[in-house]
């Protein structure tokens, strides 16, 4: 099965992670499988797969349309798997569009966000009927295909992300204080870590608003929180938030970092991580830190996928709450945190490397 994946670029997101666990397994499957983008930004993650470049210079692009039809029936491409929801920026809809040019490729549309707007519902609902299947990591979206929008629930299939304990796993006492003292040099203090694109959904601006109502109070000298994430995306909310912590004198309990290459490493280092998105569908940095036993303060908006069971693995608090936000990070600061090993194997069994595979392979094979 010759196989492409098209999206935007492979930068430095959990979902481009995520793609290329797939495509490289896929391949160890005996199928052929590439990656074709149109952005020019440097691939942050190390991989074998193939990788083709076509030029795509404007939102609506007609040259970009002909070139990648031309490509896909020159390489014989059997099934072309479109991500990201974006309208004419994301790649979902130029996939869909091919498809009416050229009828023997397969298009699988796959769905990450549970967010769709107005817009995008209406696309859905107008071109969902070009794809053959529509793959989604996360119920919330799956409902909305299914009930919102009207896609049948057969072309609707739920396919959990990989759980990547190749490259996410504890390391010991030790290595840990030394990372902290490494990263941080705050190892006398608590450290919070907020990772994830500056962009309005990650909700960072929310936790820096927390850190400034903490002001004046004692509690928050024991405190340092950490933010980690992609400064140059589209929308980016960087600059905003370098300045609302510049004009309120927040930068002694807090620090904001570009990407950092070895997030392994930076989750070990730190006493919890927070995830205060205002939407998720899976995210990987939470799995992330699971496998790495380190706990996890989400709200509920991000936690949809029920990654974080409350009191075992971490704390959930209602999104845009300070107080219950609060309420958890007091949690964590003032308790011994002990995983339930035993609920989070069986809960994790549902993210089993080879389980997912073998899913995929039964979608791309038994159309």
């Amino acid at each position: 099965m010759k196989i492409s994946f098209l999206i935007p670029s492979l930068r430095k997101g959990g979902a481009e992670r995520q793609f290329i666990l797939v495509a490289e397994e896929m391949i160890k499957c005996g199928h052929t499988v590439e990656f074709i983008t149109y952005k020019e930004e440097e691939s942050f993650y190390p991989t074998l797969v193939k990788t083709i470049y076509i030029s795509k210079k404007r939102k609506i692009d007609l040259v970009f349309l002909i070139s990648l039809i031309r490509y896909l029936k020159k390489n014989e491409t059997e099934i072309l798997c479109s991500c990201y929801q974006g309208i004419f920026e994301g790649p979902l809809l130029w996939a869909r569009l091919v498809k009416i040019f050229h009828s023997k490729v397969k298009v699988y549309s796959c769905f990450r966000s549970p967010y769709f707007s107005n817009a995008g519902k209406l696309v859905e609902k107008l071109t969902s009927n070009l794809s053959s299947m529509l793959l989604t990591n996360n119920k919330a979206a799956k409902n909305i295909l299914i009930n919102s929008i009207g896609v049948n629930e057969r072309k609707v299939k739920l396919i959990n992300n990989i759980a990547d304990n190749n490259n996410f796993y504890p390391l010991t006492i030790n290595k840990k204080l030394e990372l902290r003292q490494e990263l941080f040099n705050k190892s006398n203090k608590q450290n919070f870590a907020v990772i994830g694109s500056y962009i309005p959904v990650k909700n960072q601006l929310f936790i820096l608003k927390t850190i400034k109502y903490l002001l004046g109070q004692t509690k928050i000298n024991s405190l340092y929180f950490s933010f980690f994430g992609d400064a140059n995306g589209l929308k980016s909310t960087y600059d905003k938030c370098l300045a609302y912590q510049k004009e309120n004198n927040i930068e002694s309990y807090s620090e904001l970092n570009t990407s950092i290459e070895n997030v392994n490493e930076l989750l070990n280092a730190i006493d919890a991580l927070i995830v205060p998105s205002l939407y998720e569908g899976s995210p990987n940095i939470v799995m992330e830190a699971i496998l790495c036993k380190v706990p996890v303060i989400i709200s509920k908006s991000a936690n949809q996928s029920k990654l974080i069971l409350n009191g075992i693995n971490g704390f959930e608090y209602d999104t845009g709450n300070m107080h219950d936000l609060l309420r958890c990070i007091k949690k964590v600061k003032t308790n011994f945190f002990d995983f339930d090993h035993e609920t989070l194997k069986q809960n994790m069994l549902k993210f089993d490397k080879q389980k997912i595979i073998n899913q995929y392979s039964d979608v791309f094979t038994n159309l």
